[in-house]
């Protein structure tokens, strides 16, 4: 029998869906194989919620995402809960969640995950009624996330100059922070909660997280002097950012913040405008997803050493 697989595609995360990928795609799913529905993303509010919930109700359990991680979220949220499977072929501009899972940017190399994968359970977190599956937070990256969602150049090259530009003139702001029935004031760069380690781009705001724990990992990064951002860089990128002064990292269940007024709240690097009051909070198990084989993992690792 063909097995039914759907896959979506958002045709402008990263730096856009080539024709080359397409070609590939195409070849590697074989009519006499797959009886495959292809759904390339829109403008259209639903449209993906649509085509997901026909898929499910036509008894498609599988289903892949090609694009970033704004397009992981808009597919894992309709997932989530549903005991359908979720894949990420990555070609966003960080791909946060896919390099957790340790799959391969590209997509000659995470291609087979279609087949030749595991299969895990992980958490995921909710920010006020939205999920997430990586990170969300308030400050410094919220803003970033603002400013690059009004970019019509994508990319991790457009996001750095970003982030160095907007880094010269952020202001830290006070927080009141709600948990495990402690009340904490502090006046912070930037709030994360973890699900997975990272951003993005291997970028990790918490090196040691794990996506199935049933927490999430409340990370703080205080104000520090401007003469310290390339060290603060350096240990974001070599998982070393746990050992900085300026930062400390708690497990929660949930929590809720309170600002001064409404201000911008990122999910999975999606900006989004919320109210004085935030809350974050863990949904245990709810996604099941594809992970690589250690072979499959191995394997690209040699490929990309002789690249």
């Amino acid at each position: 029998m063909r097995k039914k697989i759907s896959i979506i595609i958002n045709p402008v995360s990263g730096n856009g869906f080539s024709e080359k990928q397409d070609r590939l795609l195409k070849s590697y799913l074989d009519e006499n194989n797959y009886e495959s529905s292809i759904f390339v993303t829109t403008k259209v509010k639903d449209s993906t919620r649509e085509f997901i919930t026909q898929q499910l109700d036509n008894g498609c359990r599988k289903f892949m995402v090609i694009g970033g991680d704004g397009t992981v979220n808009t597919v894992g949220k309709y997932l989530a809960q549903t005991g359908a499977l979720m894949g990420v072929l990555p070609n966003g501009s960080g791909n946060g969640l896919a390099r957790h899972l340790q799959i391969p940017v590209k997509l000659a190399d995470s291609i087979s995950l279609i087949d030749e994968h595991k299969i895990i359970d992980i958490d995921y977190g909710m920010v006020n009624d939205i999920p997430f599956f990586c990170t969300a937070g308030i400050g410094f990256d919220a803003e970033i996330a603002h400013v690059f969602s009004n970019q019509t150049v994508r990319g991790f090259k457009k996001y750095l100059e970003i982030v160095l530009k907007e880094f010269t003139k952020y202001k830290s702001e006070d927080f009141v922070i709600q948990f495990d029935g402690k009340e904490l004031k502090t006046s912070s760069f930037l709030i994360t909660f973890a699900n997975a380690g990272q951003f993005g781009n291997n970028a990790f705001i918490s090196p040691d997280a794990k996506i199935d724990d049933g927490l999430l990992d409340l990370c703080i990064i205080s104000p520090f002097p401007h003469i310290f951002a390339p060290l603060m860089g350096v240990q974001v990128i070599s998982k070393t950012i746990n050992i900085s002064n300026y930062y400390e990292m708690t497990r929660v269940k949930d929590a809720v913040i309170k600002r001064a007024k409404p201000g911008w709240v990122h999910y999975d690097g999606e900006p989004v405008k919320l109210p004085e009051e935030v809350r974050f909070k863990s949904v245990p198990s709810g996604l099941k997803v594809m992970q690589p084989t250690e072979r499959m993992i191995r394997k690209s690792r040699i490929v990309n050493l002789l690249n």
